[in-house]
């Protein structure tokens, strides 16, 4: 697999997934709508998303325009690496660009004051909805994540260029009536190699995922809200972690996620 296409994964992976690392960001604080949630009501213009996990700080700020579009995100990360007990420094600025249509052509993004980087989008008609390639891609493989005609991701990976045939990773999504995610497989080989699960409030809120990578062990996240701000978004959330054999969930471990928004007038 070529750099490129790790990078773009690894990308994409990071604005989408509901592992701990990504705060189980909703679809508003994402350009490609997996959606973990419930938007923040009324017209935001920005989202600040703070926790203080074991001896560091993680910071996420996504910035949007008045369509609801995500325009900017900067993600900042200081921590003390457990093992070695040094301490280091994460951080990423991107950028995406939009055209006349309302669609997403690029993404130029700068990791750890490095040299930006950009990724071009290409929309192509399929049989679901559209897909959209990133470009540039090797000579075989491709790229790609898939949508169905309510604009929702129902596949992504990488995939053979000659027959469009899922190559070594990807991801099939599944949705409920009302839109929330509640279902995701992740593909390696070819092959389903893990599950995960999703469960929501009458609020629309998440509340629960459940990842099971084999038959005897699973992975379990609750979230409890606390706080709300003015427009009834929510403003902390605490989040119960348990590791451990279904006949033994005494491996648990807490955290606090913090959000601030913004909005326009």
């Amino acid at each position: 697999m070529s750099q490129f296409i790790k990078f773009i994964f690894a990308c994409l992976l990071l604005m989408t997934s509901a592992q701990v690392s990504s705060f189980a960001q909703s679809a508003l604080e994402n350009p490609f709508e997996i959606f973990h949630g419930a938007k923040p009501k009324r017209k935001v213009d920005s989202v600040l998303i703070y926790r203080y996990p074991y001896e560091g700080a993680e910071t996420y700020l996504y910035v949007y325009n008045r369509h609801g579009q995500l325009i900017k995100c900067d993600m900042y990360r200081y921590f003390v690496d457990l093992h070695t007990g040094i301490k280091k420094r994460d951080t990423t600025k991107v950028i995406y660009i939009y055209n006349t249509a309302g669609k997403l052509v690029s993404r130029t993004y700068a990791s750890n004051g490095g040299k930006p980087g950009k990724i071009l989008y290409h929309y192509l008609p399929i049989k679901s909805g559209y897909a959209i390639r990133a470009s540039p891609y090797d000579s075989t493989k491709v790229f790609e994540m898939r949508f169905n005609k309510s604009r929702q991701m129902i596949q992504c990976g990488v995939y053979k260029l000659k027959n469009l045939e899922r190559q070594e990773t990807g991801f099939d999504y599944q949705y409920n009536s009302k839109g929330y995610l509640i279902g995701e497989t992740d593909y390696n080989d070819s092959r389903p190699a893990n599950r995960s699960s999703y469960k929501y409030d009458s609020n629309g809120d998440e509340v629960e995922v459940i990842r099971a990578p084999g038959r005897d062990y699973s992975k379990r996240s609750i979230f409890k809200y606390s706080n709300y701000d003015k427009m009834h978004n929510w403003t902390q959330k605490a989040v119960d972690f348990v590791n451990g054999y279904e006949i033994d969930d005494s491996i648990h471990w807490q955290d606090t996620i913090h959000r601030r928004i913004t909005y326009y007038k």
